[in-house]
């Protein structure tokens, strides 16, 4: 099957001499770029470059599909290169290149790190023979050995492991995570950080003494709250339901200011009702008179209760961090005794190497003369490690070619951190590359896409300056390079807001169940007037609907198909 040719924007990036960043837009080719790369590295196409052979490249990503999908692709467009090839010495290069394929290094990131554990094994502290364990293998390892360390712990009257499971449980509530799910987080980020177990406790000695502090602002916030209680009382001129409420106040307040004037940092958690009785007896805040002053109230009332939290939260923060830093010690004894590793001990281990040994390091640098990364937005910052290790402590080097687009990380939950996409990449000089030209898509499916897109990462529309928010800029517009088609493509169907008719909040689970009924019922009645249309026209073939259907809820979705 003829291939399709390459845009002019695609060849800029695939062609790109030296260290190159590809920012790849949803359906811009980019699989296709990254193989032409890699093809363009084994042909010597690339200006001042010699071919390289295949053992010299390493083509990384982060799924066994998209390694399976890479692999593919680079393969059929080397079979294209081969037999487009005219002058006879370069197609012998070629076809040796195809041969010998197997030699390069097309593999996930894990599949990456571990074949580096194997080759030095001393070096990184691992057992030569060691076997991986895959997520769910490692999932099912690490909570079976969790759990059995907490039952033990509680047996022993560990009062971290007593404190976590009395609040927790084991396995956690609906919207609340367990003791086992609390503390393999705790261990996997300290590890996902370069830290060992040694470094928890001291860790949440520092965490704690912050914590403490706290409590030294209570009475400040304490006197704080009475002096403004006693300022909202004295208002004159009140009517209506806020005086009355006002009036009640003043009969109860001398018992709760009593009350108040007695908390302190080491007061009872009952003692916190005076608090919250306070806050139900205050009016609502309709009268503009007093409108600033309830709202001052409810800010010192929050803060207050915050300071005692954080302050209770000390000697809980050392309990549970002891517990946490034993049963680490615990999982990293029982996974050497077992001889196996987890796909995180793969990456964390693999960065440790070729930090503590230079020499392997170079080495590696050494011997590849490109290492090319897709899916990059989706990376870990220990993952960026392993790749900055390798490539951005001078020469010699491999070149980078990294391909990603941060508009599309979804792996937060996993660790993914956006910001490692757009960093600077010192001493690297690295080109910029974008690819914006969308081949999926209809014209209206990707203007409609552009216009949430800028509306919903408008660079004002994030105050807090969160590092992991994408700003919209023109670089992030794609361009329809379809023709459009004769039919609508955007259909809008209106979602819920979040809260039921009762005003009470809606769960995310019920509203996605909503969303999923609704398109459901839209896709009955479609069916259905397609039936009709076919068979009220001799059965002729009905037109198509939208390409694409839109519920707005909290975060707008929407699901782009190809017509």
């Amino acid at each position: 099957m003829a291939r399709l040719e390459l845009t002019g924007e695609q060849r800029d990036a695939a062609y790109a001499a030296g260290n190159v960043l590809v920012r790849a837009g949803a359906g811009s080719g980019k699989t296709e770029v990254l193989a032409q790369r890699f093809v363009a590295l084994l042909a010597g196409d690339i200006a001042g470059r010699e071919p390289l052979a295949p053992e010299r490249i390493a083509a990384i990503t982060f799924t066994e599909k998209a390694t399976a999908d890479m692999r593919r692709r680079i393969v059929e467009v080397l079979d294209d290169r081969i037999a487009r090839e005219g002058d006879a010495a370069r197609r012998a290069a070629l076809v040796r290149a195809r041969r010998t394929l197997g030699l390069a290094r097309i593999s996930t990131i894990h599949a990456f790190c571990a074949g580096m554990l194997r080759e030095y094994p001393i070096e990184a502290g691992v057992d030569p023979g060691f076997e991986v364990l895959d997520e769910y293998q490692s999932m099912t390892f690490l909570e079976g050995q969790c759990r059995d360390s907490i039952a033990d712990a509680v047996r022993g009257e560990k009062p971290g492991a007593i404190r976590l499971v009395g609040a927790r449980g084991l396995y956690g509530f609906t919207h609340q995570m367990g003791a086992i799910e609390v503390l393999l987080k705790l261990i996997g980020d300290a590890a996902r950080l370069g830290r060992s177990h040694d470094w928890i406790r001291p860790s949440a000695e520092t965490t704690a003494a912050l914590l403490r502090a706290f409590g030294a602002e209570i009475p400040a916030l304490r006197a704080q709250l009475i002096e403004l209680v006693g300022k909202l009382l004295a208002t004159r001129g009140i009517g209506g339901n806020a005086k009355q409420d006002l009036d009640a106040l003043r009969v109860i307040w001398p018992g709760l200011r009593r009350a108040i004037e007695k908390f302190s940092a080491d007061s009872e958690p009952s003692d916190l009702e005076a608090l919250s009785a306070l806050d139900a007896e205050l009016p609502a805040k309709q009268n503009q008179t007093i409108k600033g002053m309830l709202a001052e109230i409810d800010e010192v009332i929050k803060n207050l209760c915050q300071s005692y939290g954080a302050y209770r939260a000390a000697p809980a923060t050392l309990e549970v961090a002891a517990l946490a830093a034993d049963i680490a010690a615990e999982l990293e004894r029982r996974k050497r005794e077992e001889r196996v590793v987890t796909f995180d001990d793969l990456l964390i281990f693999a960065n440790r190497l070729l930090h503590q040994h230079p020499e392997v390091a170079l080495r590696y640098r050494r011997t590849l003369g490109a290492l090319l990364v897709d899916e990059y937005q989706d990376t870990d910052p220990i993952q960026d490690g392993v790749v900055r290790l390798l490539t951005e402590h001078g020469a010699p080097a491999p070149e980078l070619f990294v391909v990603g687009d941060e508009k599309q990380s979804i792996y937060r939950f996993r660790g993914a951190d956006v910001t490692v996409f757009n960093r600077p990449r010192e001493p690297l000089a690295i080109l910029p590359r974008p690819l914006c030209e969308n081949r999926r898509s209809l014209p209206a499916i990707v203007d409609f896409v552009n216009s949430v897109s800028a509306h919903s990462m408008r660079p004002d529309g994030d105050p807090d300056g969160k590092p992991y928010k994408v700003k919209w800029s023109e670089e992030h517009r794609l361009q329809a390079i379809r023709l459009a088609g004769d039919a609508p493509a955007v259909e809008l169907i209106v979602g819920p807001n979040g809260q039921d008719a009762d005003g009470a909040k809606r769960s995310a689970r019920a509203a996605r169940r909503i969303e999923a009924d609704a398109i459901a019922r839209h896709s009955a009645i479609s069916r259905c007037c397609c039936a009709h249309s076919a068979t009220s026209r001799s059965m002729r073939t009905p037109s198509r609907g939208p390409a694409c259907r839109v519920i707005p809820s909290k975060v707008a979705a929407f699901t782009a198909a190809r017509k």
